[in-house]
C-alpha cells in the first residue's frame, strides 16, 4: 500500500465494516476512545456513504483523531459526476458490471461545497485541499 512509504507499517490500525480488519465498524461508531489515533485517514470512502451519513461519518473520524484526519476522495465536481455517469453507460451497454461505479453514481460524489463545510467544522483537525 502507499500509505505504508508514510509511516511503519506496524503502525497502521485498519478499520471496515467487513472483516478482515484490525477494527469492525457498525456504520454508527467506531469503537475505539475518543482521540485514539495522531492520524486518521479514510481512503475512497467517503462516496460511498450515503450523504445523509457523511457528516455523522467524518464526525466519528474527527473524534478519534488526536491530530489530523486526512480524507481522501473523488471530488465531486458536475464535470466530474457526469463523467462518472458516462463512463458506468460505457460499462454497463457492454455487460461489464462496475459496483463501485454504479454505487458512485447512485449515492453521489462528495461535493466541494460539503468537504469545505467539513473544513469549516473542524477547522485545525480536517483540512480540505481541493480538487
Amino acid at each position: 500500500s502507499r500509505l505504508t512509504s508514510y509511516c511503519n507499517p506496524k503502525s497502521i490500525t485498519t478499520a471496515d465494516v467487513k472483516e478482515p480488519v484490525d477494527i469492525l465498524y457498525d456504520g454508527k461508531k467506531i469503537p475505539v476512545d475518543d482521540t485514539s489515533y495522531d492520524v486518521v485517514t479514510s481512503i475512497d470512502v467517503l462516496e460511498h456513504v450515503p450523504v445523509k451519513q457523511r457528516e455523522e461519518f467524518v464526525g466519528e473520524l474527527v473524534r478519534i483523531a488526536r491530530k489530523r484526519v486526512i480524507i481522501s476522495a473523488p471530488y465531486g465536481s458536475p464535470e466530474h459526476s457526469a463523467y462518472e455517469k458516462k463512463i458506468l453507460a460505457y460499462f454497463s451497454a457492454k455487460g461489464i458490471k462496475m459496483p463501485y461505479l454504479a454505487e458512485h453514481v447512485e449515492i453521489g460524489l462528495p461535493t466541494p461545497e460539503l468537504l469545505e463545510s467539513f473544513e469549516k467544522k473542524y477547522d485545525g483537525t480536517l483540512k480540505y485541499s481541493g480538487r
